[in-house]
């Protein structure tokens, strides 16, 4: 197994089966949805993050980060015509949202569409990095396409510091944390909000 296909087998876990056709068995996304209501996903038990709203964030950052920065092409939110189905104002991947913010997203967010959304971005990630070569896993990210990013409004003004994080980064590290490790992250944030919303419904 080389390391474009180790990541393909890490990247199906942290999205629905669908999206790598049941590649690698589990996934942490259904642990951390499974069985619960649309109502439930946007429940922000003691203030924190609701899952509706950790989707969104991941899957905002997997666009940007592989189709703007990697792959120098459109991202999936717009090309893919979803934006308008999603009912929300926010374009960017969503960090330093204040808490008002992110209980109106919260409540106003169409699931459906960020579902569609999630499967299409997970789908597109795929696609691209079935057409890399293992040795341009090495290669630096051009950080034009980094700026390019925040130009397009990815990031707010108080999250620039991704703009710094992401430059200097070789595509192996592009692949790698902003997609399956922040993945990996916040799912599992998901899954202690999933508990939370359990515990506050006894």
């Amino acid at each position: 197994m080389d390391a474009l296909q180790f990541f393909l087998r890490e990247h199906a876990l942290v999205h629905l089966p669908e999206v790598a056709d049941g590649e690698g068995g589990m996934s942490l996304e259904v642990f951390a949805v499974r069985g619960l209501s649309d109502e439930q996903l946007r429940i922000r038990p003691h203030g924190f993050n609701s899952i509706a709203w950790l989707l969104w964030h991941i899957t905002r950052i997997e666009d940007v980060a592989v189709n703007v920065v990697l792959a120098g092409r459109p991202q999936a939110l717009f090309e893919g015509g979803f934006y308008p189905r999603l009912n929300v104002a926010e374009r960017d991947v969503g960090t330093g949202m204040t808490s008002d913010e992110v209980g109106e997203f919260s409540d106003a967010v169409d699931l459906s569409g960020l579902r569609q959304y999630r499967t299409a971005v997970g789908r597109r990630t795929r696609e691209v990095v079935q057409g890399l070569a293992p040795e341009a896993l090495d290669s630096v990210v051009d950080p034009l396409r980094v700026d390019q990013a925040a130009s397009l409004g990815a990031f707010r003004l108080n999250a620039t510091r991704l703009v710094d994080l992401w430059k200097g980064k070789s595509r192996a590290w592009l692949l790698y944390w902003p997609i399956v490790g922040h993945s990996n992250f916040h799912l599992g944030h998901a899954r202690w909000v999933r508990k939370l919303v359990h515990r506050s419904e006894r």
